[in-house]
């Protein structure tokens, strides 16, 4: 309800709007399963990428190549940091639905916004790790689903720049 109101009171009661309404149902959507299955679903995540994308050629809050450099760069970036875990460690680090949200985060908000939703993402859940991990309630290498905190960034991002409105 609070993402509703405050996509009302940005754009208005618009087309715009209601994709933007769309967008975060979705990610809150996304966020519940991964917290209860540790799995975000291409039949979710892949759909919210492409929409991204069509609105934003359909005229969204920002043009087309931002969205398509932003798809880019979400699922790159992370693509580098499971790369980079994975050569050190040996063991995934991050899930690929967790790059395919990135990816469709990119899409929503632009490449040059999605830094500071990953930012933001990235910042929220290493706290929560910490506070998991320093209450006892995560042991050892257990790992955080970061679906929450992608979306959670990706909302907090999109009402706090410029990109959202119209």
């Amino acid at each position: 309800c609070v993402c509703d109101v405050l996509v009302v009171l940005n754009w208005g009661v618009s087309w715009q709007a209601w994709m933007a309404a769309s967008y975060c149902a979705t990610l809150q959507v996304l966020a519940r399963i991964d917290v209860q299955t540790r799995l975000l679903p291409d039949m979710l995540t892949l759909p919210l990428l492409w929409a991204g994308l069509l609105f934003h050629w359909s005229g969204g809050w920002i043009e087309l190549d931002d969205a398509v450099a932003g798809a880019a760069a979400g699922y790159g970036m992370l693509w580098l940091i499971w790369a980079a875990f994975r050569g050190c460690s040996g063991r995934d680090g991050i899930g690929f639905g967790d790059l395919k949200l990135a990816a469709a985060n990119g899409a929503w908000l632009g490449v040059e916004a999605l830094p500071w939703a990953l930012l933001a993402a990235s910042l929220a859940a290493s706290v929560a790790a910490l506070f998991g991990r320093a209450s006892g309630r995560l042991k050892g290498f257990e790992a955080v689903a970061f679906g929450p905190y992608l979306a959670m960034g990706a909302i907090l991002v999109l009402f706090c720049t410029q990109n959202s409105l119209s």
